[in-house]
């Protein structure tokens, strides 16, 4: 809780500053003047950014107190807010040195479950990030990285996930696509996520993988390769609507190494198939107040019903699946 103190502490003096160093000084305060210079010309080398997922409740069931799966089953022991301040540092050009800290709070224990943890640290990536292209209409940036073992300190390492996984390293490619011609108020965006997953031990996992519906540790991931695509319209300059989904091909370590054979049940813990993750259907508004402060709400389910079954050939409902859901995020410097 110390360190959530000193993050919220960060973000607000972040803030504070921004607002005041925005502000036009007059031309006669040239002390002033210089010293603002000389902190810029500190701080352009250095990045800062944060972004939070709210999972939020069902919204078609009469359990609002989870963000249901799939599955229809509890995405984790209840709503979740899920946390993440970058720390960038421009040692040539657009090349940066990247530590992403992040946090996971639940806000209730709506499963019951026992030594119930609300705060979450998760285990911090590090990475070296670029922008590798860009045009007048399109831009592909990202990062190499990887999270830090489970067994290192916090908050360079450890981490709720990573220390009941004990996940030693996940070296992978976390990059943003955007097409948005500068004619058109269409535009078009991807997440794009290669990542390989490292354990000490590959049959061993959270208590919660099991109560989503996954009965065994070794469904937990080994290699995936993800894209987010969504299509955006922006009615003006601020606000928007988006309507997108996530494609998910995945190793587990119960899977084989042969990526064509595949099956779309991602819960049946006998088979040895890649598994295409179930795809939500997402579709919801943005509104960016300012650089430092934008906002996407969103309902979500999952439309295809092979994807809703669960390891005894039980389809859950559509309505069960459908749930809703907000992000923030924003450039402090």
């Amino acid at each position: 809780m110390k360190f959530l103190f000193i993050v919220s502490l960060l973000v607000c003096s972040s803030l504070s500053f921004a607002q005041v160093t925005s502000l036009s000084l007059p031309a006669s305060t040239s002390e002033s003047s210089v010293s603002g210079n000389g902190w810029r010309k500190y701080t352009e080398k250095l990045g800062m950014t944060y972004m939070s997922f709210f999972d939020g409740p069902a919204i078609l069931t009469d359990n609002q107190s989870i963000t249901p799966n799939a599955l229809g089953r509890p995405q984790d022991d209840g709503l979740l807010l899920n946390n993440n301040v970058s720390l960038k540092y421009k040692y040539q050009g657009e090349r940066a040195i990247d530590f992403q800290m992040r946090f996971h709070y639940v806000m209730d224990n709506a499963t019951q479950s026992d030594n119930f943890e609300p705060f979450r640290w998760q285990s911090p990536r590090i990475g070296i990030s670029d922008t590798f292209w860009k045009t007048e209409n399109a831009k592909f940036n990202g990062a190499f990285n990887t999270d830090l073992p489970y067994f290192f300190p916090e908050p360079v390492g450890g981490g709720y996930i990573a220390k009941r996984r004990t996940t030693l390293l996940t070296p992978g490619f976390f990059a943003k696509y955007t097409y948005a011609p500068t004619t058109s108020r269409w535009s078009i965006f991807s997440l794009v996520q290669p990542r390989f997953y490292i354990y000490e031990n590959r049959h061993v996992a959270e208590k919660q993988l099991g109560r989503a519906g996954y009965p065994i540790p070794e469904l937990k991931n080994e290699f995936t390769l993800s894209f987010s695509p969504s299509v955006n319209y922006a009615f003006t300059d601020k606000f928007g609507s988006r309507l997108g989904t996530e494609l998910v091909y995945k190793k587990l370590v119960v899977s084989d190494w042969n990526p064509f054979n595949s099956t779309s049940r991602s819960a049946d813990p006998t088979s040895k198939a890649w598994r295409m993750q179930p795809m939500p259907l997402q579709w919801g508004f943005t509104y960016s107040f300012s650089k430092m402060f934008e906002v996407s709400t969103y309902i979500q389910g999952y439309p295809i019903a092979s994807q809703r079954m669960d390891k005894d050939g039980k389809i859950a409902r559509f309505e069960n699946t459908v749930s809703a859901g907000t992000w923030i995020n924003g450039t402090l410097f």
